[in-house]
This record gives structure tokens, sequence and C-alpha cells, in this order.
């Protein structure tokens, strides 16, 4: 297989050195040869670098050290991903790829994902897209002021949103951690991040300023060797500054914001995973403007709300919504004090803001993520 010829684009390192462990796949690896009919000795794993409408761009060995090489879907995944969107390939995928002309290889399968992040896709209709697959940690960065503003008015924060990030990471399954960048020029500061710290715990919560240096060193602590980093946020809040502080480098183009409301130009158009010096892997992404959830069934919020799923069963109606329906036994403990107002609040939020997919479709997807870290 040969590289894609691109100048710009210097030696990758081996695959090994960007996540993949053969032991830990070996079997996944043996079973798609044998379900999709592969030869085991033709293909090969490799790994999603970024996403583009002629393909992806994914990193395999070639020697000693990695190649970066051009994959388009093979027909049968694309009837696959036809199926499910959740079969589309993501930034941060395990593949497994074929030969195919000089400088490209054929995409045959996604190697099960072990955590992915999945929002309703922007637009209209219900339809799921994998945002970054097989990540560690996630780093939600979002400004406390425009440019040049000393107001937290002018800036990015909203709880709410915030809350829809968290839980897109926790069930996908890899851990967050929230950044309050641009610091250094919102007042209230404080305030915002006493209460940022009821989402996270305190230790999860940087304030920082990537111009000033506040907050780089304790998030360079967090990126380890072989473990895969994701930034995620609005446009214009600080992500791909914060990438090339961490690399020391400029591995991504941050742009501007626009003067008149302090809002980003969306330098970054695609994600992309870069391995930094120290063996860390990062994706940068676009800024989002949407942070729809996608769910399928009511699981999750019993996950993250145990103790209204345990007294919901008390309910007098199955499909109580805890509003004004008789013998509702949450509302009972919310006006005996046993369970806190707020609380009851946070679940008609969090079920209010889900978006399912309409009656009839695909509910399954072959890369839905492994249970654990794998």
């Amino acid at each position: 297989m040969t590289p894609v010829s691109d100048p710009a684009v210097p030696p990758h390192a081996p695959l090994a050195d960007y996540g993949y462990a053969p032991a830990r796949f070996a079997d996944d690896f043996a079973a798609l040869c044998t379900e999709y009919g592969l030869d085991a000795a033709q293909v090969r794993p490799a790994r999603v670098l970024s996403m583009h409408y002629g393909g992806a761009f994914v990193v395999v060995d070639d020697g000693d050290q990695g190649a970066r090489m051009l994959a388009k879907a093979s027909g049968v995944h694309r009837k696959s991903m036809r199926e499910d969107a959740r079969n589309t390939p993501a930034v941060g995928d395990f593949v497994v790829v074929s030969p195919a002309t000089e400088g490209e290889v054929v995409l045959e399968a996604i190697l099960p994902r072990r955590t992915m992040l999945v929002r309703k896709a922007a637009g209209e209709g219900v339809v799921p897209q994998v945002l970054v697959a097989n990540v560690d940690l996630v780093v939600i960065v979002t400004a406390l002021a425009g440019p040049g503003e000393g107001s937290a008015g002018t800036g990015d924060w909203n709880a709410a949103r915030i809350e829809r990030y968290l839980r897109i990471v926790r069930e996908g399954g890899a851990t967050p951690v929230l950044v309050l960048s641009k610091a250094d020029l919102c007042e209230d500061r404080e305030a915002i991040l006493e209460e940022a710290r009821t989402l996270l715990p305190p230790e999860d919560v940087y304030l920082a300023s990537f111009t000033e240096g506040w907050g780089i060193e304790a998030l360079t602590e967090r990126l380890k060797r072989g473990e895969t980093t994701a930034f995620v946020g609005s446009s214009g809040v600080g992500k791909s500054t914060l990438l090339n502080r961490l690399a020391g480098s400029e591995l991504a183009r941050a742009g501007a914001v626009r003067e008149k409301d302090g809002k980003g130009r969306h330098t970054t158009t695609h994600r992309e995973l870069f391995r930094l010096d120290g063996g860390a892997l990062v994706i940068d992404t676009p800024g989002m403007r949407e942070v729809g959830l996608y769910s399928e069934d009511d699981e999750h919020l019993a996950r993250q709300f145990p103790e209204i799923a345990e007294l919901a069963a008390e309910c007098r109606y199955s499909d109580c919504k805890h509003g004004d329906e008789p013998g509702c036994a949450v509302r009972v403990a919310v006006g005996k004090k046993k369970l806190p107002k707020g609380r009851l609040e946070a679940f008609v939020k969090a079920r209010d803001g889900l978006v399912r997919p309409p009656p009839g479709s695909k509910k399954t997807s072959k890369n839905n993520p492994k249970k654990g870290k794998g």
C-alpha cells in the first residue's frame, strides 16, 4: 500500500502509537473477516484521522512507520451506512481496510467502538450522527466573554447546553472535563466557576485563558500517552488555540471572532485527529451550533436519575409524566421533601430534550460502544 503523496504531511507514527492494540482487537478483527468474507492476510487495521467528502483519511502501518491513506467505503459498507447512519466512519474509528489503487485503500468494516459521541444531526429529521469514536477524555470548551469584553453576558456560558454536552459524553462512555476559556475577560468568572462545579466534580472544571496561559499546564497533565482526547464546543471559544498551546505548535488554524457578536468563524471545518509529541492523541472539532440529544429509549435517564426511576415504579400510571397526573409518587416525594424539587426539574428538562427516532426506524447499530473501556 503506497501512502498518499503529500509533502505537507510528515511521516506518521506506527498504528500502535495511534492507540491500536492488536491483542485487544484480535477477536473482533477475526470476526469481521469471517462475517464479510475477507482474507485476513490481505486486510489490515487502520485508524480514521479525518473525514472528507471523498472518503476518510486513515493511518496504516507501512514498515516501521505509519502512512496516511485515503479510504473509500466498500459497496457493502455503504449499504450499512444507508441502513444506519451510525455505521458511517467517524474520526477516531479503528477500521479494517484492504488494498486498492496507489495511495488508496477500501474501508471494509468498522471495528467495535469502545466509546462514541452521538448527537442528533443538525437540521430537520431525526438522524444520529457519530461525532468522534474511541475517545477517553472529552474537553468541553466554553468562553466566558467575547472579544475585549469584561462581562459574562457576551460569552458562551450556558449551563443547560453544558448539561447536554455532559449527557452526550457520559452516555457515550467517555470522561468529560469542562474548560471555561477567556476567563481573564470575565468579571463574573468565580460565580460561573461555582455554578459549573455543580455540574462536574471541582477537579474537572478549569478556568483558563489561552492568551495569558492560564490552565494550560493543568490540562496538559490530563493528556496521557496513547489516550485520545476530543475538544468540543461552540465556534470561537478557543478549541484550536488550546490545541496549539498544548502541542507547542500550530496544528490547527485558529481564527478571530466577529467583533459585533463575539461569534467564531468556524475556522476548523472538519474533525481531525493529531498526535502530540508526548504521545497523546487529540481530536479538534468544528464549532457546534446544535447539541441535539439522540436516544432510542429512556434507559439512560434511569441511570442518570435512579432515585426518580425507583419512585416512578410506584406511580398510579405506568406512563406517568410526573406532571398533573393523580397518584404520582415522584411529586409526592417532592412534596414530602424526600426528593429535591430541582432534581425533578432537571429530570423533566432532560426527558423533554431527548430526540428519538421515528416509529419503525432501525434501532440497532453494529457499532454501538462496548461496555467499559476495553
